[in-house]
């Protein structure tokens, strides 16, 4: 059963972010984990616009999920992420996606 990652990502050091950007996008591509969806300028139909970047990664289990977030790998890169945005990250279930 797929996960999904949704963030939310306040980006302060644009150039730092950039460093974190670089290094995580071959690693999930490496973990054959599917980005599904990044944006600068989401379109908000409803709510107070938040400005943040929005960003949707799928996992194919949430044992994939965390092989890869709990990885000394990732967890390296995190510092870099921490260090230059703040982001509230959710993870969604696929079975409680869409309501039976």
């Amino acid at each position: 059963m797929s996960i999904y990652l949704v963030a939310q990502v306040d980006i302060k050091d644009k150039e730092r972010f950039l460093d974190y950007q670089n290094a995580v996008l071959p690693f999930l591509e490496e973990k054959q984990v599917d980005v599904l969806a990044v944006d600068d300028s989401p379109a908000t139909i409803e709510g107070e616009e938040s400005g943040k970047r929005m960003v949707i990664i799928r996992f194919d289990s949430r044992e994939a999920f965390d092989a890869f977030w709990q990885s000394a790998e990732y967890q390296e890169m995190a510092k870099i992420r921490f260090e230059s945005a703040d982001a509230t990250v959710n993870l969604l279930q696929e079975e409680n996606i869409l309501i039976q």
